[in-house]
């Protein structure tokens, strides 16, 4: 007979605090947790899933579930239940608790539920069904009050604090007094005790009675370990226990406990399995996508001039054979050299070349970057619906460009006012850095410069003018992304039949702008690379273009930091999206802070702001979830010191060109990839509008345009949203309010940004001592390569936080890339515990490595 799977996963981020006597309980990561295991048993197969979180976790949707589960369940069967929430206790009533005479409880939403009542529900499943247990909660029956907690386990979150999961004694004990009678009721009710249990129960505990389990970022620290263990391969159960615990932290040890019909003891069972097989693990595929065959070459970064003033200025390429690129060299000179590396080799082979080529200053692996890929449109042929777990707009005439009018971005406005203004030829040239364009769809810009369109993806440079190739065999998720974040920027008119609720008329926000479609990968799904996107810019710059939009982030390079500074220092205002995060499902692990290009303080960081103008982030956005027909994409924001560049354009529930022979536009476009175009376009409008004032100042070319435009969209942004500053940076743009804000006459007030850097500068004190003491081979680094390996190594340390799902959380703080004295890293044990996490890292090179063993 065929092995079933059941599971039930409770994730509660509060409590009502109606019955907790004022008490919230307020968490961040345990419907996050939830998710993890939803996932495992989804990949396991099993028949039946129940997810609840917060609100929907009450005790009569537990127990109703669980009733149902042990009618229905068999001997062989599994039940998997998960719990993420406060733990916490009350008085024992039927003298089962001898050491401490208490009850630990689940704090549900309505209600503690007590552990007999859950052994209750366990002695009603029949013999031989396997019951596996994991709570993420603390099991605690001493008197130590839940506080914000800082831990030495990692880097405190100060939007995210690293919290306890246990209730507080002072409300356990209100809540019982006010509820006495209801508690002591049901406790007088049990009769059953793991005594009487004829399934088998296994429990995985997130620490010991005595213990606090802890959340940090997005998940409890256990779940976290979880996690990390399941990006290998487990053999049992006892296994999984023992790598859990292995490198815990010290303060919180996680517990297995084990009770009833031992003849069906399962402990030496794979995990997870049904009908003796058990599922793939899924989190192996993220080490298998992110480790092999994501480094195309090396960038190199030749020995130029020692003059101060001639390394100020920049290098500029004359487009020709791109495999033999003819470069006229004023500054330190790039070129790609191809080598045939994986992750670790490749960063191994750029301390060779330097310690050993002495043409060579500076050299960084070419790395594709993971972290792009969108949700795919979740519809099937013929379908076209707004996601419901999202705000959508409301029914009108315009509600194919709703994000256009004047309640959300005014983009409609302006490019009408603009337009009318310059007798419709108002001359903008911007850069569209994607995967191409479409020549016969409909959106396709009336000013699209074909001639000038080019291909850095592969080997295209010379046989593609920038034309997205679709179904190139390449599994993507979103064939056709450059088109359709095209026509959100300047997409042609179009027509009844091709929208939808009978919209007529332009979609683009700036339809007049001259376009060059510059093609740098097939999909978002993790294909780009650092040469393509530093080429991109370039020749955007190159070709005259006043502004860059580019709808994908990924990792931070040098070589992409050089070419961000060399469109600005020439007026070129670069606008890149801050990337896209899951809040369940662990489609792929991805930090949530802004990613990089839109990191750097010369770029426009583009988020998002849904249709009721929150934030584009479940846990900000009090929209009524109703379904999962919107995936679980959310956008990336913070920390605080990346959000002073940002600004929000609208997503999701976007319309969305497509491919689709049943509809040209899907309503469900998604993720802060719709966002960067709308913040691209008002930056052109504003350009265009002003173009005589930015004539007669003489900042055309100059790094003053770049701020004057962000002066002026910055300061008439939308501030409605109450904490606009941690989502938005300077608010949603509003694009008529800014054509006029700037005034002119304070244009020799603005100040420069930041040059853009990549590193972890904290850690430079340091560093130089490690090298000038050994390289990987034990010989002392030659003097004048100290500085290069010194800043190989302090961008290395920055990639690892990006590529390596156990280091992800430092992305979240604010100064890890800052040379000032608040720097994280001056602090011995927060340094200490970083670098011990990077040695263990599988992504480091092996000289980073012992780099930071000889500390």
């Amino acid at each position: 007979m065929e092995q079933k799977g059941y599971s039930l996963h409770i994730g509660l981020n509060g409590v009502d605090p109606e019955h907790y006597q004022g008490w919230a309980g307020e968490l961040n990561a345990a419907e996050n947790d939830a998710t993890v295991y939803q996932t495992i048993a989804e990949k396991s197969g099993f028949a039946e899933i129940k997810v609840l979180l917060t609100k929907e976790a009450t005790s009569a949707a537990v127990f109703a579930f669980l009733d149902k589960a042990a009618k229905e369940l068999a001997e062989g069967d599994l039940m998997m239940i998960s719990y993420s929430g406060h733990g916490g206790s009350l008085p024992d009533l039927n003298g089962d608790e001898e050491l401490d005479h208490m009850d630990e409880t689940w704090c549900l939403y309505d209600r503690e539920v007590i552990d007999d009542e859950l052994y209750e529900r366990y002695s009603k499943f029949k013999k031989g069904v396997r019951i596996l247990i994991f709570s993420d909660s603390c099991h605690s029956g001493s008197v130590a009050k839940a506080v914000v907690t800082k831990s030495d386990v990692g880097p405190e979150d100060k939007v995210h604090y690293i919290k306890s999961r246990m209730a507080p004694l002072g409300v356990l004990l209100r809540t019982y007094n006010a509820n006495k009678k209801k508690y002591d009721q049901i406790s007088e009710q049990i009769t059953a005790t793991k005594k009487d249990i004829d399934a088998y129960v296994m429990l995985f505990g997130a620490c010991q009675d005595s213990e606090e389990a802890m959340e940090v970022w997005d998940h409890g620290l256990f779940t976290a370990k979880v996690k990390e263990v399941l990006m290998g391969t487990v053999a049992s159960y006892m296994e999984f226990y023992q790598n859990i615990k292995k490198g815990f932290n010290r303060k919180q040890h996680p517990n297995l406990d084990q009770f009833g019909n031992g003849n069906f003891k399962f402990i030496n069972e794979k995990p997870f399995s049904l009908n003796g097989k058990a599922a793939d693990v899924f989190f192996q595929e993220v080490r298998a996508k992110t480790v092999k065959g994501d480094s195309e070459g090396l960038i190199l970064e030749l020995n130029g001039p020692t003059d101060p003033e001639m390394k100020s200025k920049y290098y500029k390429r004359v487009w020709g054979n791109r495999a033999k690129p003819d470069i006229v060299v004023e500054g330190n000179e790039f070129v790609l050299a191809k080598v045939d590396a994986d992750h670790t080799s490749a960063w191994d082979k750029a301390y060779d070349k330097v310690l050993t080529d002495s043409n060579v200053r500076f050299a960084e692996p070419d790395l594709r970057s993971p972290y792009l890929k969108a949700d795919p449109l979740s519809k099937g042929p013929g379908q076209d619906d707004y996601m419901k777990n999202w705000p959508e707009p409301n029914p009108s005439a315009d509600e194919f460009i709703w994000h256009l009018d004047d309640e959300h971005s005014q983009l409609k406005k302006a490019r009408d006012f603009v337009l009318g203004n310059k007798d419709g030829k108002p001359g903008i040239r911007i850069g569209h850095i994607d995967t191409g364009y479409r020549p016969d769809h409909p959106s396709r810009p009336n000013n699209l410069l074909a001639d000038l369109g080019v291909s850095f993806a592969k080997d295209e440079f010379d046989k593609n003018k920038g034309i997205d190739l679709l179904n190139t065999g390449f599994p993507a998720e979103q064939d056709g992304h450059g088109c359709a974040t095209l026509a959100i920027l300047a997409g042609n008119k179009i027509s009844k039949e091709d929208s939808y609720a009978g919209f007529n008329g332009f979609f683009g926000a700036v339809p007049f702008a001259e376009v060059v479609p510059i093609r740098i990968c097939d999909t978002v799904f993790n294909l780009f690379n650092a040469n393509d996107v530093a080429d991109g810019i370039d020749y955007a710059v190159d070709h005259g273009c006043e502004v860059i939009t580019m709808s994908m982030a990924g990792y931070p390079t040098k070589r992409v930091a050089k070419a961000v500074d060399r469109a600005y220092m020439n007026g070129v205002v670069v606008v890149t999206a801050a990337g896209n995060n899951w809040n369940r499902g662990l489609r792929e692990l991805a930090p949530k802070a802004v990613l990089y290009p839109a990191r750097f303080q010369r770029v426009i960081a583009a988020t998002g702001a849904c249709y009721n103008h929150a934030p584009f982030d479940f846990s900000a956005n009090d929209w009524q979830e109703t379904d999962d027909s919107g995936g679980a994409m959310q956008g990336n924001w913070g920390p605080e010191k990346a959000m002073r560049k940002a600004l929000a354009g609208y997503t999701p529930n976007l319309a969305w060109a497509t491919e689709g022979e049943s509809f040209k536009f899907s309503k469900s476009g998604n993720g802060t990839s719709s966002a960067t175009p709308q913040v691209a376009a008002a930056a052109a409008l504003w350009i265009a509008h002003n173009r005589a004032a930015i004539k007669k100042a003489g900042i055309e070319k100059s790094w003053k345009k770049v701020e004057a435009v962000r002066s002026a969209l910055y300061q008439t942004a939308s501030k409605r949203f109450p904490e606009y500053s941690l989502y938005f940076g300077n608010g949603i743009i509003r694009a008529f309010d800014a054509l006029d804000a700037f005034d002119f006459s304070k244009v020799d007030s603005l100040t420069q940004s930041p040059e853009s850097k990549v590193g972890l500068f904290g850690l430079g004190n340091f560093i130089g001592g490690w090298i000038r003491s050994k390289d990987k081979s034990g010989d002392a680094v030659i003097a004048e390569n100290e500085d290069a390996i010194k800043e190989m190594v302090e961008l290395e340390l920055l990639q690892l936080i990006y590529r390596d799902p156990k280091l992800m959380g430092y992305a979240n703080v604010a100064d890890i890339d800052t040379e000032g004295d608040d720097n994280v890293f001056n602090g011995k044990e927060y340094r200490t515990a970083f670098i011990n996490k990077v040695i263990d890292s599988p992504f480091a090179s092996e000289f980073l490595k012992k780099v930071l063993q000889n500390n």
